[in-house]
């Protein structure tokens, strides 16, 4: 099973991995916002952002399946 980016496992559970936790608000505002994936990918390559392997260009494919948003917006909620 793949862990979506934000996220760790700690004794068998899914958590919130806290320092990655502004970066998934940041992708959701802009998926909310109406940004195409391609718009996001282009966000995080400015702010310098790496990516899940730790590479410092995301591509379209990097863990941002619908679900995965829909997970990240239902751990880490926006307003905090």
């Amino acid at each position: 099973m793949k862990i979506p980016y934000g996220y760790v496992l700690v004794n068998e559970e899914i958590i919130v991995q806290e320092e990655k936790a502004d970066v998934v608000r940041s992708i959701f505002g802009y998926y909310l916002a109406g940004a195409s994936l391609g718009k996001i990918v282009d966000m995080l390559h400015v702010k310098g952002i790496p990516s899940p392997s730790g590479n410092l260009k995301w591509v379209n494919k990097s863990r941002f399946e619908h679900k995965n948003l829909t997970q990240a917006c239902i751990a880490i909620p926006l307003n905090m």
